[in-house]
């Protein structure tokens, strides 16, 4: 699904900064939840986990990741390309994905140029929304993300 805004085509997945979860719901039937995050603790070292729920909210599968010294939305985005993968992987089709970040929702909206220190793992998040496959990208808070 496609809109144009300001004159720029727009995967309306985007719109999802303004949908906003405050308690966890398990999704739609034929839908897997995928609930991501990222933290790095007080000597810089960083690390990341995801979670996949179906419609009954039973695990499906998970991960963690330990990153090394990396900044906090580093962290928080190789959740989510780490969640993605895991994803298309296991040949899910419709996924439900949600993350306490605001920044990084903003990061893959926006193009940051060539020059960001982050765009090989933006580049590849933004390849796996958009291939063959129904994704949502949306906010919710971390203490709703379980």
């Amino acid at each position: 699904m496609e809109s144009t805004e300001r004159g720029r085509l727009q995967h309306m997945i985007f719109g999802a900064v303004a949908s906003r979860e405050e308690k966890w719901r398990p999704p739609l039937e034929g839908v897997m939840r995928l609930d991501v995050d990222g933290s790095v603790n007080q000597h810089r070292q960083a690390a990341c986990g995801g979670l996949v729920r179906d419609a009954a909210g039973r695990w499906r599968i998970g991960f963690q990741r330990r990153l090394g010294v990396l900044p906090p939305t580093a962290a928080e985005l190789m959740a989510l390309l780490t969640g993605l993968q895991m994803c298309k992987q296991q040949g899910f089709s419709k996924i439900e994905v949600f993350t306490d970040s605001i920044e990084v929702l903003r990061l893959i909206e926006t193009e940051g140029g060539a020059s960001h220190f982050l765009q090989t793992e933006l580049t590849e998040i933004r390849e796996l929304i958009y291939s063959d496959w129904d994704v949502s990208i949306n906010h919710a808070p971390r203490k709703v993300i379980q």
